[in-house]
C-alpha cells in the first residue's frame, strides 16, 4: 500500500464557517523536533493535575506565595499553607468571585469582593477601600484600583497594612472606568474599559506615581482576571474580545479570527480569568471561561484547549509557584494540584487527549480511504488496570464536524509492545473529511503523524 501523510492539527481552529476546516488540539501541545528526527514535530500530552493539598471547602479563588507560605483563598476563607501542604485558617475574605493577590515579603494584599485587605499568618486587616477590582505591587507600594471610577490608591511604603485615603490619583486621560492593573518593568499599567494608561514612580512627595508621556493604548480590557504577564510581556483579553500582548506601548493581537469566534461563544467573558506559567521549556498563557479553556503557547505561538472530561471547562482555576512546584487551584472544590507532566489524570477525572486533523479535500472527485495509520509512541501501557491495554479511538466527519462517525479502536500496545502499529481499514469515501483521534487511557502520549492509504477518483 502507498501511504501518504495527513497532517495533524498544530492548534485549535474552530471558525465561524466549519465547512472551511475544523481543527482541534485538546490536552495536547506541539513541540518542534530537530531536523534529523522521526518527525518535524510531536504532539505531547499536557500535564495532569496531581492533588497536593486540600484547603477548606472551595473553590480556590486565588493563591499567592509570601514569607515561606502559600496564601490561598478557599471559598470565603484565607488559609496559610506550608511547603508540605499543611494548612491553617487565617480569616475571612469578601465575595465569591475571583481574587487578585500581591505580596511585599511580609504581607499579602488581597482584592476580593470589592474590598482591599492585607494579611499574614496572624490575621487579616481591612484597608478601608471599597469597590476594589484589582491590585499590583511596585517599588514597595501596594496599588489598588476601584471599579466604576478612575481612582487608584497606594499603601504605605513597605507597609501593606495601611492606605491613607488621600493617597490616590485618577487614570483620567479618557473618561472610561478602571478594569484592573498590573506592574511590569517597573511601570504601572492601568487597564480601563476602552484604554490603557501607563504610570511610573518618579519618587515625588505625596503620591509617587505620574502618567508616562508615551504610555497610552487605545484598547481596553474585557475582564480584570484576564490580565497576566510572562516572558517580559503583558497579556489580556481586549474589550473587542481579541487577546493581546503588549509590544512596547502597542497592543499586539495574538488571537486568530477562529479563536475570537470561540471566545464570542464562551460564557462569563467579563469574569474570565487567566494565569501564566513555564514548564518543560514552554511558556503558557491560560485563559479560562466557565465553558472553555484556551491555552496559548508563547514559545510556539500556537493555541490549544484544556478540558477535564465530563466537565464544561478545565478543572484548574488559578496558579501559584510554591515549594518548587507548579500549583493550580480547583474551580469548585478546595483541592490544590501540582501540574505534573507525568500525571495522566485531572484529579480523579480521566485526562482525555483529542486531535482533529485539517480537512482533507478530494477536489471535485472522491477519496476512498482504504486504511489509516497513526504514527505514535507504542508499547507504553501500564502494568495493570486502565491503561494496561490502551487504545486510540478514530472517528471522522464528512460535513465540517457537524456529525461524526462511530468510533473505532486500535491498540497502542501493552507494555513493551513497541513494534505494533495503530491502524484502521475500510473507512469509506468522502469529498471532504476530517479525522478525529481520541486517547482516554492514562498513559504517556507522543503523536507524530497520521497516514492514509487513499485512492482519489472522479
Amino acid at each position: 500500500m502507498d501511504w501518504r501523510q495527513i497532517p495533524l492539527a498544530q492548534s485549535s481552529y474552530q471558525p465561524r464557517s466549519p465547512g472551511v476546516s475544523v481543527e482541534r488540539v485538546r490536552n495536547l501541545y506541539l513541540e518542534a523536533n530537530p531536523q534529523s528526527t522521526r518527525a518535524p514535530a510531536s504532539l505531547l500530552g499536557s500535564p495532569g493535575l496531581k492533588q497536593w493539598a486540600s484547603v477548606g471547602t472551595g473553590p480556590i479563588r486565588g493563591m499567592e506565595p509570601c514569607a515561606g507560605l502559600l496564601f490561598a483563598v478557599s471559598g470565603s476563607q484565607l488559609w496559610a499553607v506550608d511547603s508540605l501542604g499543611a494548612s491553617s485558617l487565617v480569616g475571612v475574605v469578601s465575595g465569591s468571585g475571583t481574587v487578585r493577590m500581591i505580596h511585599n515579603r511580609t504581607h499579602v494584599g488581597i482584592a476580593a469582593g470589592g474590598e482591599a485587605q492585607a494579611a499574614n499568618s496572624a490575621g487579616i486587616i481591612g484597608l478601608g477601600i471599597s469597590g476594589v477590582v484589582g491590585c499590583a505591587y511596585q517599588d514597595g507600594y501596594g496599588i489598588f484600583c476601584r471599579a466604576g471610577s478612575q481612582e487608584f490608591y497606594c499603601t504605605g511604603l513597605d507597609n501593606m497594612t495601611v492606605i491613607d485615603p488621600l493617597d490616590y490619583s485618577t487614570a483620567d486621560a479618557q473618561p472610561d472606568d478602571n478594569v484592573g492593573c498590573i506592574s511590569d518593568h517597573r511601570e504601572l499599567w492601568m487597564f480601563k474599559q476602552q484604554t490603557i494608561e501607563v504610570w511610573q514612580n518618579v519618587g515625588q512627595a505625596g503620591f509617587p506615581f505620574v502618567r508616562s508621556g508615551g504610555g497610552f493604548i487605545e484598547h481596553g480590557c474585557a475582564s480584570p482576571g484576564s490580565i497576566s504577564k510572562a516572558e517580559n510581556m503583558v497579556f489580556w483579553l481586549g474589550d473587542d474580545l481579541n487577546v493581546y500582548r503588549a509590544a512596547g506601548y502597542q497592543a499586539d493581537p495574538i488571537s486568530t479570527a477562529a479563536i475570537r469566534h470561540m471566545i464570542e461563544g464562551a460564557s462569563s467573558v467579563d469574569t474570565c480569568t487567566a494565569f501564566t506559567y513555564s514548564q518543560e521549556g514552554h511558556e503558557w498563557y491560560v485563559l479560562l471561561f466557565s465553558n472553555l479553556c484556551l491555552s496559548y503557547d508563547i514559545t510556539t505561538g500556537l493555541w490549544s484547549e484544556r478540558k477535564t472530561r465530563n466537565m464544561t471547562r478545565w478543572r484548574a482555576s488559578c496558579y501559584g509557584y510554591f515549594a518548587g512546584k507548579h500549583l493550580a487551584g480547583d474551580y469548585s472544590t478546595g483541592a490544590i494540584y501540582e501540574l505534573d507532566p507525568n500525571t495522566y489524570w485531572d484529579g480523579a477525572d480521566m485526562l482525555e487527549r483529542e486531535v482533529i486533523t485539517p480537512c482533507q479535500w478530494a477536489d471535485s472527485g472522491w477519496a476512498t480511504y482504504r486504511g489509516i495509520r497513526l504514527d505514535c509512541e507504542m508499547g507504553l501501557g501500564l502494568v495493570s488496570g486502565q491503561g494496561s491495554d490502551p487504545v486510540a479511538l478514530l472517528s471522522w466527519s464528512d460535513d465540517g464536524g457537524r456529525t461524526w462517525s462511530d468510533e473505532r479502536s486500535a491498540t497502542l500496545g501493552k507494555i513493551g509492545e513497541y513494534r505494533l502499529r495503530a491502524e484502521w481499514y475500510r473507512l469509506g469515501r468522502s469529498r471532504a473529511r476530517s479525522f478525529r483521534v481520541r486517547i482516554t487511557d492514562p498513559i504517556p502520549i507522543g503523536l507524530f503523524g497520521l497516514y492514509a492509504n487513499v485512492e482519489v477518483s472522479a
